[in-house]
């Protein structure tokens, strides 16, 4: 009785994939808290992107393409990792402190000249993540999966060889499967990355 239940819940998750357009991420042996945000956003169990998403990320699309562009950052890879961190959410906060759309730490905005308190406005979280994502990308030349090692775990991740976390694993999958996505929907003469 599991084993069809675990198909057909299989089964659904690649329609609704095929359906919206997206990858399938393997988040189903993920717990269920992983994808939470305060009581709203991802259940764990399905991808970063869905029909509600979209709606949610339009309201920022301006910001977030203006933005990235002034850091030389792929409008649609800023796209992604908002999508996947918080689900359009400005108010979002993770257990461990991160806050806001992009889930800055505040510690990460300090060494950004950011001030904290302040991450909670969409701009200035979009400006301090696209600021450390283009910090990243030079520093892992143009490693996506460094990169977002980096933004998720922490740079000690990438440069000590440690095993990642479950956490991280799931977050590479899920953050590459909504960039494809926003990827089919880019403008010409989007920067590199």
């Amino acid at each position: 009785m599991v084993a069809i239940r675990q198909l057909a819940y299989s089964l659904v998750t690649v329609a609704a994939a095929m359906l919206l357009g997206v990858g399938v991420a393997r988040a189903d042996t993920a717990p269920e808290a992983l994808w939470s945000f305060a009581g709203q956003g991802h259940d764990g169990t399905s991808a970063c992107i869905s029909h509600s998403t979209a709606l949610a990320a339009s309201r920022f699309d301006e910001m977030i393409d203006r933005t990235a562009r002034a850091f030389v950052v792929r409008p649609s890879f800023l796209r992604a990792v908002v999508a996947c961190e918080s689900n359009f959410n400005e108010q979002a906060e993770s257990p461990a402190g991160a806050r806001g759309l992009a889930q800055v730490m505040p510690q990460t905005a300090r060494l950004l000249g950011v001030e904290p308190a302040l991450l909670w406005d969409p701009e200035i979280n979009l400006y301090s993540a696209a600021k450390y994502i283009r910090y990243l990308v030079d520093r892992y030349g143009n490693d996506v999966d460094k990169v977002l090692i980096a933004y998720n775990a922490g740079p000690a991740y990438v440069e000590a060889d440690r095993p990642l976390p479950g956490e991280t694993i799931l977050y590479l999958e899920r953050v590459k499967s909504a960039y494809r996505h926003f990827l089919t929907y880019t403008i010409r003469g989007q920067p590199r990355f």
